[in-house]
């Protein structure tokens, strides 16, 4: 439901950049024309030689789709880290203040930069959306679980532990789109969570504290023993070849440590651990696959 909720507040904002931006376009296109037209009015009044140029709606289509362009690439190269600074100006102040001029060129970039910045915003609505549809509600789930019932920080190696399954570069970094998860730098790295998230927690949950054992609880069955390179990436015993690689490959691409080297180191050494893991049972997998090969050809 709420990525439905962002994607919604997204279509919104679009909707409302491509109006602002329609808008902008059209007052600037009528802008250039009247400048152009001024312009060689006032150079034919002082009787200055200027070359001919065809004042047609072609030329002034193409200087207004210039102009949007300007508009985005400024604010895209940083014109949006200004906006909205308007210098604080009173009917009082002197009309020869520079104060009134900052702030009048600052409301005229702010409305300019309008389309643009609610345009940006759509993109983060459908980007967060995106994300929250693909999250691991499961996973997710029953790491709150235990941050619920610790008052603490829970390191990522704490967390690893306790629950089996997690890919730790894919899984925690989907953290950072939950309101309430705090990420703790400082050794040891892990999570926790707001006194607000918490206390809603537990309320929904239902369980005390100090009775609680999410440890226990989260155990799962772990995989038969000659079955457990196959558990590791996600395939049955009878795969081919093509559908291990196909399978190792994908979750190399999950968990290699560069995507989440700017959480911090531990969690970087997680994601190689993890990454060894996937290398380790992918070789186990294409030995027992060849020896199977092996098997049925000699039959």
């Amino acid at each position: 439901m709420e990525a439905l909720g962002f994607v919604i507040s997204g279509i919104g904002s679009l909707l409302a950049g491509l109006l602002v931006v329609l808008v902008t376009a059209y007052v600037s296109f009528f802008v250039i024309l009247a400048v152009f037209a001024r312009g060689a009015a006032l150079a034919d009044l002082l009787h200055i030689q200027r070359p001919y140029v065809a004042l047609s709606n072609r030329w002034l289509f193409i200087t207004t789709a210039l102009f949007i362009v300007v508009l985005f690439v400024s604010y895209a190269k940083g014109a949006r880290a200004y906006y909205s600074r308007i210098p604080r100006v009173t009917p009082l102040t002197n009309p020869f203040d520079p104060t009134l001029f900052s702030a009048a060129a600052k409301l005229i970039s702010d409305m300019l930069l309008s389309g643009p910045s609610l345009l940006h915003g759509s993109l983060r609505c459908f980007a967060k959306a995106f994300r929250l549809a693909r999250m691991d509600c499961e996973l997710c789930a029953k790491i709150l679980y235990v941050l619920a019932g610790r008052d603490s920080r829970t390191s990522f190696r704490e967390l690893c532990d306790s629950i089996p399954g997690i890919n730790p570069a894919t899984l925690f970094p989907q953290f950072l789109d939950v309101e309430g998860v705090v990420f703790l730098a400082k050794d040891p790295s892990g999570l926790s969570l707001t006194g607000d998230l918490r206390s809603e927690l537990r309320r929904v949950i239902g369980f005390v504290v100090e009775a609680a054992q999410p440890t226990a609880t989260l155990e799962e069955e772990p995989a038969e023993p000659e079955e457990w390179c196959f558990a590791v990436l996600g395939i049955s015993g009878e795969a081919t070849a093509e559908e291990a690689k196909a399978a190792y490959r994908k979750l190399m691409k999950k968990c290699h440590p560069d995507l989440v080297s700017d959480l911090g180191e531990e969690l970087r050494e997680l994601a190689l651990e993890k990454s060894k893991e996937i290398n380790r049972s992918y070789e186990e997998v294409c030995a027992r696959i060849q020896e199977r090969v092996e098997q049925e050809r000699v039959a």
